[in-house]
């Protein structure tokens, strides 16, 4: 690999991002690039967001773009919002879907909600049973069961754009299979699909609720559809304000200046990084909520980028557990990777450590600080070595961990994805090559 000498503090300072309403910061000081070399390459994306304009504009459902018009569009999150109404009593709520059909919900309840949040409330659960591992189908069995002995009512949501996605029609089975008659009483069944499917015919037949995949909307993108906001207006997140976040992303990420939209800038540099040889991407996230977002970003970045022999690989990372895992790697091991760091501001909690601690002996300079302080310590620390030594990085800094700003992330990352498939030759919306398991799968199981 060609190695790029950074630039200096004085030729490349810190680019702090804040623009109309958007409330990320993006801080590009360590890219490795100059602002001559990104705008050039920047400048090739100018089709996907032609693209992403025309179908804004003409309001095309059609389009494999049209996620770019979820934002802007209320019929879906009133419609998640009164279905969740109507599930009156529901004290779990079961995500069944794999892949692009659970992640996003995923990601969002669990940076929304705080990843222990089963336990810390456990009278509005969420609970997303994906793989058809068996030993924790029978765990999601049991819990669902426990909830509705002790007078609960329970809501499986069953999602799937085609309406017959194997684990998703497995685990469902497996699940309303193990209900007794006087069990299914306290179950609100919806399904999540596709107009037309097989499952939305299948749901009318029976009665059950049902919520629409709009036509162009595919799996990784579909977290702001249906897909995403019904669980979350379950689980009382403000879908309004995220929806809000993510429309004030959309009208800063579609511009063709790289200095004033990051989605572009961050497009371009992931593209620089690839030309230079990069095959690793590394997401490393400053908060234990962020970990499941990390998950839809890998699927979002693999799926859409990986084809034709070409593609990243996304890797994730936690702080500050991963720097006692992997730093040793990145910072030791061969400079084949490009990082992004993401923290957050405002956390919604905070500890003060004792001004004379009982472990006084074990560390001195603990004494008087806040637990978010070391955090951002540990962040500076990892950031500072890797500018040290050259590696390439940029950052992204979270004013809060709520709603709008959930949605203004997303709807970034997923524009960002669109525009590096474009300067990558690739197309961001399909996956043909998963085809390949799946004709195999099926194969296996009519044998």
């Amino acid at each position: 690999m060609r190695v790029i000498q950074p630039h200096s503090s004085k030729s490349l300072p810190p680019f702090r991002m804040q623009v109309h309403t958007m409330a990320l910061e993006f801080a590009f000081e360590n890219t490795l690039f100059s602002d001559e070399q990104i705008e050039q390459e920047a400048a090739r994306a100018k089709p996907a967001l032609k693209l992403l304009r025309d179908v804004l504009a003409r309001r095309d459902w059609t389009n494999w773009a049209a996620p770019i018009l979820l934002p802007s569009e209320t019929k879906f999150a009133q419609a998640c919002i009164d279905a969740a109404k109507k599930c009156r009593g529901a004290t779990l709520f079961a995500v069944i879907g794999i892949g692009g059909s659970n992640l996003g919900s995923m990601a969002c309840v669990d940076f929304m909600l705080g990843c222990g949040h089963n336990l810390s409330n456990p009278k509005k659960r969420v609970i997303f049973p994906d793989t058809c591992d068996p030993d924790s189908l029978n765990e999601s069995i049991t819990l669902i069961k426990q909830h509705i002995r002790s007078r609960g009512k329970i809501i499986l949501n069953i999602i799937s754009k085609s309406g017959s996605t194997t684990e998703t029609v497995a685990n469902f089975e497996a699940i309303y299979s193990a209900l007794t008659p006087a069990e299914k009483k306290s179950t609100y069944v919806v399904a999540t699909t596709d107009a037309g499917s097989t499952l939305h015919e299948l749901s009318a037949k029976k009665g059950w609720m049902s919520l629409p995949i709009p036509a162009g909307v595919g799996g990784r993108y579909s977290v702001l559809s249906p897909v995403g906001l019904f669980p979350l207006a379950y689980a009382g997140v403000d879908i309004a304000q995220m929806l809000r976040g993510a429309k004030e992303s959309v009208a800063i990420c579609l511009g063709e200046n790289p200095n004033a939209n990051p989605a572009l800038k961050q497009a371009a540099l992931l593209s620089l990084y690839y030309k230079q040889e990069y095959r690793m991407f590394n997401t490393f996230v400053f908060s234990n909520d962020m970990f499941s977002y990390c998950r839809w970003w890998k699927q979002l970045l693999a799926e859409s980028c990986g084809k034709g022999g070409k593609g990243f690989t996304p890797l994730v990372a936690v702080g500050s557990t991963d720097l006692h895992s992997q730093a040793q790697l990145y910072l030791g091991g061969p400079h084949d990777k490009a990082f992004r760091f993401i923290s957050i501001k405002a956390h919604h909690h905070d500890q003060m450590l004792p001004e004379n601690p009982e472990l006084s002996a074990l560390s001195s300079n603990l004494a008087g600080k806040s637990t978010t302080h070391v955090l951002w310590v540990l962040h500076e620390s990892i950031i500072a070595a890797e500018k040290r030594l050259g590696l390439p990085y940029w950052q992204i800094v979270l004013p809060d961990k709520s709603a709008k700003t959930l949605g203004s992330l997303l709807e970034n990352d997923m524009i960002t994805v669109v525009l590096f498939c474009q300067l990558l030759g690739v197309n961001a919306f399909d996956q043909p090559t998963v085809e390949e398991y799946k004709k195999e799968a099926r194969k296996l199981l009519s044998n």
